[in-house]
């Protein structure tokens, strides 16, 4: 069981870097090809120049998330979606913001470590969507490394937190992240945010069955 447990957590926390890294770092040709697998769009990108393809993505990667005043803009931030009131958005620093900054502080993680967009570092927003993706995959990480220890009593803390984070966090705003993506015709992006958002939900429900056959 300690195998499998090892072998789950690593996959599940490969899964969530593959999704962060779509909004952490801008696309490049090594990377692309496989991106546009995944996200079922390799058919409806198909030019004839894979330099070309790269430069129309990221400029739609500075439109959505880099450039105010451009019409496909979406700020990335959980605090934007969850503090919004009626149709507007939430403020830009709200109380997902502190929450998510004391839980990576509990749990160790330092999203500063991670290999991203220079702006984003500068920026530092805790509930940017990648660093909340990245969070999980260093949950999954974790994991992984108490189960190779035999160490199920850490093992489960760190799914606990994994439940807690995707119940209150990803799963509450990754659908309106991807509607609004959707709406500015942002294809790419759209598709990234729709398949996060997939995965989030099924993942919390695979840990919801976990915990009630432990029962």
């Amino acid at each position: 069981m300690d195998g499998e447990t090892t072998e789950m957590a690593a996959s599940r926390a490969d899964r969530y870097g593959f999704l962060a890294a779509l909004f952490l770092q801008e696309p490049d040709e090594q990377t692309l090809p496989k991106q546009l697998q995944a996200l079922n769009l390799a058919e409806q990108y198909a030019p004839s120049s894979l330099t070309a393809l790269v430069s129309g993505i990221s400029q739609e990667y500075y439109d959505c998330f880099f450039v105010p005043m451009s019409s496909k803009y979406t700020p990335p931030l959980e605090s934007v979606f969850t503090g919004a009131s009626g149709q507007g958005r939430g403020p830009l620093v709200g109380p997902a913001t502190q929450e998510t900054a004391k839980l990576y502080e509990e749990t160790g993680f330092n999203p500063s470590d991670l290999f991203v967009f220079a702006p984003l570092k500068e920026m530092a927003m805790p509930d940017h969507v990648g660093f909340e993706l990245a969070f999980m995959a260093y949950l999954c990480l974790q994991e992984e490394k108490s189960a190779e220890r035999c160490d199920m009593d850490a093992v489960r803390r760190w799914t606990e937190w994994q439940f807690h984070f995707l119940s209150e966090h990803l799963t509450c705003w990754l659908p309106q992240l991807t509607e609004a993506l959707e709406k500015r015709q942002a294809r790419f992006y759209a598709a990234a945010a729709s398949l996060s958002a997939g995965w989030a939900e099924a993942d919390l429900g695979e840990l919801m069955t976990c915990s009630e056959g432990e029962v």
